[in-house]
Formats: structure tokens, C-alpha cells, sequence
């Protein structure tokens, strides 16, 4: 029988030791304690990181192998040419934080493994109560899920402020606002999409909610803000000859036959090339979770740094959770809520509404499907519903919808504004284009 070994990822340990050492500033996005790498000289390394750092000094191969010399343990390590091997283990340092997550989760394993060993002998010692030993367990389990950086002073808040906004008085420019492409949009959400949020679309079916966050998301690529679209209901051709539809002024019925004429095909041809390049990524995979998402979402941060997600829709992520739907929403609403939070994205997600909501001449929080907790989670919400006038002509009203807002953590505007459903593609316009 072979001897037992904790979890581990030495493949993943290198990888984020060599990410520093190729790119010190990686360091600061790891998050991570000597503690969590599993070989004893891997915790040398990231401990003389944390020295170097806390010193001011530049970590690179050289001021690292010198620190470690001082510690007498650079020999036992395996000298200057293993960590010249750590130094050429990843070719970039662009997926440091997705190693160092790996590294992270295989700690809290091993933590997770040593409680439970501990309660096991616990268990066995009668002399002992369990009743005295139970608190000092509830702790630890405590303990091994709470983050690692813990709460800071108020003091040191206050400063990072300071210094950002000192960097937006310098730079303008690097105040991150992802702008829609529609005006009224825009101006209710303080200039656009916002990083760490998450606003929720919702209305009835056949409104536009997966249009409208499709024109949303082609407007950002366009803008060079690369994003994810994890398309749950239509197939990547259902969306495909939408979007292609859209930016050709071809028919979609078109595309889908086939049946494009002669001047067409050269503009078809022209948008698969542009598209090749657009900085989007795309999935209609119908297994997502959240953990899922949060995974590849991570992974396209550290790869592309991605600035925004969609998921359409909410209800068809596969979460398994709790006794109910409500839970499993409740579940389902913070983890999204964290995604952004954490990865730092500005997050679109699309919700249906409940049997109250569908003919509701005015839709509320209250008309979102599942858990109350919904509302609470996302920081906007909006609703697109008919809108009919009585300013507008006949010839015009079945094509515009009005967009309300129920909640907006963006900005102090509410008022509703009306787009133009385009006839001749899948599409919205500001209303004053719309005879254009």
C-alpha cells in the first residue's frame, strides 16, 4: 500500500513562483501565505517574497537567492539552478492568479483533512469530554474559512482612496466606465456599466432582453472592452446570425437560409474577419454553475483581463443547492453578486419574471422570479416592457419599449426611457433615430 499524501499541486507551486519571479507585481495578486505551499522550500521562497516586499526591495532572482543565503537555505533548496528552473516554468506571468488559487485550494484541503483528523483522535479520548473539545473545533472550522488578508484598519481604506483618487486626478483616462452605446442608458448609470456590480434585466418574453444585452455587449467589444457572453438559452448560431444580422443590415432570415445576394456576401465576409479578432468570448454550453463561471471567468481575467460578463439567463445556471428554488436562487444571486465583487467585472444578467409580473403594466422587484433576496444582491435592476404613448403614432408604437428602473446603486436618475425596436434587424435604437 502506498503511503498517504496530503493534497497537493506542486505543478501549480512552481507556476506561481516563477509568475513572480518573472513579474514582481504579480506578487500583490496572489493573496497567499508561506503556509499554503506544501514543500518546505517552496514557504522559504514566499516567505523571502514577503521579507523583500515588506522591505521595499525589488524581488528578483538574484535579491531572492542572496536572502536565502542569509537563511542558510538556498543549498538545501537546490541551489541557483533550481530557481533559475522556477524562473522558466511558465512563460508569462499572466496566470498568477489562477495558480495561485489552485495553491490556495489545495491549503484549505490539507487544513480541512488536519480538523478532521483532529476530531477523529478527539473522539477517541474518552477521558475527555466533547463538550469541552467542541469549541475549540468550531473555531478552527471557522478559522479555515475565513480569508487569509482579514479586515484592515480604516485608516489604511481611507488612504487606498486617497491614492485613487489621486491616480484619477493624474489620469483621467484610467477611471474605467463601460458605456452601453445608448445615451439614456448611459446617463442613468452614471456614464455606464460599472466595475464590481451586477444589474439585472427582466421582462416578458419576446421583449428584447437577450437583444438588448447582445447590442450592450457588441458595444463594449467595440469600445475594446473584452467581456464573456455565456449564452444559455440560444445556440451559438441562434446568436451568431443576430449579431451578424445586426452589424450587416442583412435579414436574419436571410442568413439563416442561406440565401444572400450577390453584394451581401463580400459584407459577410468582411464581419467574420473583423470578428475574429473582437476581444469577446462566447459560450452556449448549458452546464454552467456559478462555480463554473467563476473558474473561466478568473481565467479570462488573468489571460485577456477581461472587464464584463453576461449570463442569459439567470434560472438556467445548473446550481445544485438547498431544498427548494428560492435557495438555490438566494445561492445562485450572491455567488453572482461575489463574482463581480471580487474579480472585479461589471456583471449583466437577465431574470424572468413571475406569474404576477407577466401583463403587469408596471413591473416591480416584486414580479422577479424566485427569492426576495434577488433584488438585494444586484445593484440595478431594470425592466423592458411595451411602450405605447399617446404622443407616438399608430405606425410606431408596437416597435418601442420603455426601460424602468427599480433600483440604482449607479445614480440618483429613475426615469424611465423608450428605445426603438428596429424592424428591419434584430436591434434597438434611440428613439430620435428611429426614422432614419
Amino acid at each position: 500500500m502506498k503511503d498517504y499524501l496530503p493534497p497537493h499541486n506542486l505543478e501549480a507551486e512552481e507556476a506561481v513562483i516563477g509568475s513572480v519571479l518573472i513579474d514582481p507585481d504579480a506578487f500583490k495578486e496572489c493573496d497567499l501565505a508561506p503556509d499554503d505551499f506544501y514543500l518546505v522550500k517552496h514557504r522559504w521562497v514566499w516567505a523571502v517574497f514577503q521579507t523583500l516586499t515588506a522591505r521595499g526591495e525589488m524581488i528578483d532572482l538574484f535579491t531572492v537567492q542572496d536572502e536565502l543565503k542569509v537563511r542558510d537555505q538556498l543549498d538545501e533548496l537546490g541551489g541557483p539552478a533550481y530557481m533559475t528552473r522556477l524562473l522558466t516554468m511558465v512563460p508569462s506571468a499572466l496566470n498568477a492568479a489562477a495558480y495561485a488559487a489552485k495553491v490556495r485550494e489545495y491549503a484549505d484541503r490539507r487544513a480541512w483533512i488536519g480538523i478532521g483528523s483532529d476530531i477523529a483522535k478527539a473522539a477517541h479520548k474518552f477521558e475527555t469530554p466533547l463538550t469541552d473539545a467542541a469549541p475549540e473545533f468550531v473555531q478552527r472550522m471557522i478559522q479555515a474559512g475565513r480569508p487569509k488578508t482579514g479586515a484592515v484598519t480604516i485608516g489604511k481604506v481611507f488612504s487606498d482612496l486617497y491614492d485613487l483618487v489621486q491616480q484619477r486626478a493624474d489620469d483621467p483616462s484610467s477611471i474605467v466606465r463601460l458605456p452601453t452605446g445608448f445615451p439614456d442608458m448611459d446617463d442613468r448609470l452614471g456614464g455606464g456599466g460599472k466595475l464590481k456590480t451586477v444589474t439585472v434585466i427582466s421582462g416578458e418574453p419576446g421583449k428584447g432582453k437577450t437583444i438588448l444585452v447582445s447590442q450592450i455587449a457588441d458595444n463594449w467589444t467595440k469600445a475594446g472592452l473584452p467581456g464573456a457572453f455565456y449564452e444559455l438559452e440560444l445556440s451559438a448560431e441562434q446568436f451568431a446570425s443576430r449579431q451578424a444580422s445586426l452589424k450587416t443590415s442583412i435579414p436574419e432570415g436571410a442568413i439563416e437560409r442561406g440565401q444572400l445576394g450577390d453584394d451581401q456576401w463580400p459584407i459577410l465576409t468582411n464581419l467574420v474577419a473583423q470578428m475574429s479578432t473582437a476581444p469577446m468570448f462566447f459560450s452556449d454550453d448549458t452546464r454552467w454553475t456559478t462555480s463554473s463561471l467563476r473558474a473561466d471567468l478568473s481565467r479570462l481575467k488573468a489571460q485577456y483581463g477581461i472587464k464584463w460578463f453576461i449570463v442569459d439567463y439567470f434560472r438556467l445556471l445548473k446550481d445544485v443547492y438547498g431544498e427548494n428554488k428560492n435557495e438555490r436562487d438566494e445561492y445562485m444571486s450572491a455567488r453572482l453578486r461575489d463574482i463581480a465583487k471580487d474579480l472585479d467585472l461589471c456583471g449583466l444578467v437577465i431574470h424572468s419574471l413571475n406569474k404576477a409580473g407577466m401583463g403587469a403594466e408596471h413591473p416591480g422587484m416584486e414580479h422577479l422570479s424566485g427569492s426576495g433576496s434577488i433584488p438585494f444582491d444586484a445593484d440595478c435592476i431594470m425592466f423592458i416592457n411595451d411602450h405605447i404613448p399617446e404622443s407616438d403614432s399608430e405606425a410606431y408604437s408596437e416597435s418601442l419599449r420603455t426601460v424602468t428602473f427599480e433600483k440604482n446603486r449607479f445614480g440618483k436618475k429613475m426615469a424611465p426611457f423608450t428605445l426603438y425596436a428596429r424592424p428591419d434587424v434584430p436591434g434597438f435604437a434611440s428613439v430620435e433615430h428611429r426614422h432614419l
